[in-house]
């Protein structure tokens, strides 16, 4: 109503209008925006989702309402989604409460890279808060073929470059890891771990069978010399 009454203006009654009054109507325009972006479904838990556009997830978008309206909803089983064409954040209820309405704007980045057996990163913000009390589950797509002898891994990539494993699943075409803070993330692939023995130790495990075996015989033998069974030594 507020916008209609002012494009009904005229040029010179616009002028007149202060430009801290126009400023407040594109920011309440700007909110309501916002709320009506936000979809909300019952079931399992209360999900409160709002889809961004990819382009605009990269630079960074407006995500304080999302956190303001779930946080402010009573049921404790409840959960805040993003999401940006193949990408997925759902953050659980207590991400939601220690987010609150601290939130200002969320990025998220997905770009293929090849660099030290890493094919894909992914750069996550959320500016204005955190939520270490909670956590938050990162999907996207991936259906590449990993490569023989290879496993894929999530990593998360600190300041000073020290690398931890994610833990992340990867199904029906897509990459899953669990986080408590937003950072930037590594798919990477890495050697199958070895998990059969050595040349050598197989080796080993072997003369120390037969030696084994050797050391039974000779115990044997003893027992029935001394009993008189087996006669060692001596001739007839």
């Amino acid at each position: 109503a507020a916008r209609n009454a002012y494009e009904a203006m005229t040029d010179e009654q616009k002028a007149n209008v202060a430009q801290e009054t126009l400023a407040k109507l594109q920011e309440a325009e700007s909110v309501i925006a916002d709320i009506e972006s936000i979809a909300v479904s019952e079931g399992e838990n209360k999900t409160f989702t709002k889809e961004i556009d990819p382009s605009d997830a990269e630079n960074g978008v407006s995500v304080k309402q999302l956190f303001k309206i779930a946080a402010g909803d009573g049921n404790d089983a409840k959960e805040a989604v993003v999401k940006a064409d193949d990408t997925t954040v759902v953050f659980d209820a207590a991400a939601v409460n220690a987010i609150g309405d601290k939130a200002t704007t969320f990025s998220i980045k997905v770009t293929e890279v090849n660099m030290d057996n890493a094919i894909l990163r992914i750069d996550l913000t959320l500016n204005g808060t955190t939520f270490a009390e909670g956590s938050a589950t990162v999907s996207t797509k991936f259906e590449k073929e990993v490569p023989a002898g290879k496993v894929a891994k999530v990593f998360y990539v600190a300041d000073d470059g020290a690398r931890t494993d994610m833990n992340a699943t990867f199904e029906n075409g897509k990459v899953s890891f669990v986080t408590s803070h937003f950072s930037t993330y590594l798919v990477v692939y890495e050697d199958i771990p070895a998990t059969g023995l050595s040349g050598g130790a197989i080796a080993g495990i072997v003369i120390g069978c037969v030696f084994g075996a050797l050391l039974i015989a000779c115990a044997v033998l003893f027992l029935l010399n001394k009993k008189g069974i087996v006669k060692l030594g001596k001739k007839d």
